[in-house]
């Protein structure tokens, strides 16, 4: 390690921190016992735990006020020692929290200038002087954040040298990153990323974008899944929302659930404007889902695409350098798959349904933004699964000569069977939108065998069957269904994808 060690990374040591990984807990102790700077600080941090530990075993409560006082104090003291006008907010958030004020951090810090003057009197003077900068309100220098990373527990953003910015809690998050996608105990999520580097704010420097997937069973959750956050380059929240749309009470009001967010993306702003800001969200357990665009400034929503399904969506570039959102996921109304393309200029509404918005419990008309939207049939697997184990379109894969390939996860038919033997059908289609070929893959024909040696009846996964499947893929004209087949596309999805 060629750094010294950050005041946070101090705490947490000195602390004890069970949110330390064994790699850092070891790699800061060896640090420490070359470094004299860093040893210093620490055998500070130390004394102040050691005092602590000691008032609370005589008695003392941690809520009582003198003890809070001191804590606040110390803590203080113990950042404005490095010599550092900028105390981590997860730190000095708390030191006021508990001191319940300013003053209370102030009091903290003259009962400890008594108590050790030679040590404290200069970080007294500093402290004094960083509340009365807060007190101003003064802007700090801005760093842009160049990565982040979600890893034991804790949120690290970096600066575009890789060093690191600021740290925060993030229990319950996945481990994942702004590189690579993330996956959890309920199976990989792709390429969804649980925090984004973005500059979807008008101030200055760039936006970290934090959202957490759905993690079972974690009660402890610091970020909650249903819940957006916007950090600034220091560390500190702009803005922090929850989505739920008010369209969808009609549905929501007669069901226990809650909303989740799926993904988040951007999409270049015009001229020098800041990137539209874009978020997939559902209703879990049951079936309403949106994509919504949210003003990167406020967090608040500015239009939303409702649908009655679960939607996932990203963004893509045509060869003339328009912009189009390419959605798939399940449509409930219809009980299919679905593959769209959407205007994002013309988000709103309600997605395509036999009945009107209003039968599904949503209060709002129908929508105009879908440039092409196409329906996969249930293939014998998912006629006979339940309801909760319908198939959906899980990638999408498109060529530069735009041709795409359609990946289309099914179900076992037997409820008890091992969903992850589910396998995918194979949807190919060429760049007019013409379907090419249907592909079981291996794992749904080894599903298949199984089934078939267990005494399960079923059809011959043959080129009958697959050219059945093929002739049932239907075509959303915005008035109702049709079949694909005859239809023509001129190069409706040739465009590669558009970069991160």
């Amino acid at each position: 390690m060629k750094r010294h060690l950050t005041e946070t990374e101090i705490d947490f040591l000195a602390s004890g921190s069970e949110e330390l990984s064994q790699r850092e807990r070891k790699e800061w102790t060896a640090h420490l016992e070359r470094c004299i700077v860093c040893r210093e600080h620490y055998d500070i941090a130390e004394r102040f735990y050691n005092d602590l530990q000691a008032a609370l075993a005589g008695g003392e409560k941690r809520e009582d006020a003198a003890i809070a006082d001191r804590i606040a104090g110390t803590t203080l003291a113990h950042q404005l020692s490095f010599g550092r006008l900028k105390p981590p907010d997860a730190l000095l958030g708390t030191a006021v929290e508990r001191s319940a004020s300013i003053r209370g951090g102030l009091r903290g810090l003259l009962y400890l200038t008594v108590r050790y003057p030679g040590r404290t009197t200069a970080a007294g003077l500093l402290a004094a002087a960083l509340v009365f900068a807060l007190s101003l309100r003064l802007t700090p220098s801005t760093a842009s954040i160049h990565s982040a990373r979600v890893h034991d527990g804790i949120l690290t953003a970096y600066d575009t040298e890789g060093r690191e910015l600021w740290k925060k809690t993030a229990r319950g998050m996945a481990e994942g990153n702004t590189e690579v996608g993330f996956s959890t105990s309920e199976g990989s999520l792709g390429d969804h990323f649980p925090v984004n580097v973005l500059d979807v704010h008008p101030s200055p420097g760039n936006e970290l974008i934090v959202f957490s997937p759905i993690l079972y069973g974690r009660p402890e959750d610091s970020f909650e899944p249903g819940v957006l956050t916007c950090f600034d380059s220091q560390g500190d929240v702009l803005w922090s929302s929850r989505y739920e749309p008010d369209e969808f009470n009609g549905f929501t009001n007669e069901k226990s659930g809650s909303w989740r967010i799926a993904r988040t993306f951007t999409i270049p702003g015009r001229a020098n404007a800041p990137q539209r800001l874009f978020v997939c969200i559902f209703y879990t357990p049951f079936s309403p889902s949106a994509l919504l665009e949210i003003d990167g400034a406020t967090g608040m929503p500015i239009r939303q695409y409702a649908h009655f399904g679960f939607l996932s969506a990203k963004p893509y570039r045509t060869h003339d350098g328009v912009i189009r959102l390419l959605a798939h996921g399940t449509n409930n109304a219809y009980g299919k798959p679905f593959l769209a393309l959407l205007d994002p200029g013309k988000i709103s509404g309600f997605g395509p349904s036999p009945h009107d918005p209003e039968f599904y419990g949503y209060r709002g008309p129908r929508s105009n933004a879908e440039i092409v939207y196409v329906l996969f049939p249930r293939s014998e697997f998912a006629q006979r699964s339940s309801r909760d184990l319908q198939n959906h379109v899980q990638h999408v894969f498109l060529n530069p000569d735009g041709s795409l390939v359609a990946d289309v996860n099914e179900f076992p038919t037997d409820p008890n069977a091992d969903p992850d033997l589910a396998g995918s059908i194979l949807y190919s289609f060429d760049s007019q939108l013409r379907v090419k070929s249907v592909m079981f893959s291996d794992v749904i024909q080894q599903t298949y065998k199984r089934l078939r040696a267990d005494g399960i009846r079923l059809r011959p996964l043959d080129s009958l069957y697959a050219n059945e499947l093929r002739n049932s893929v239907e075509y959303w004209n915005g008035k109702g269904v049709v079949p694909l087949r005859g239809l023509k596309f001129e190069g409706t999805f040739s465009f590669p994808l558009l970069r991160r």
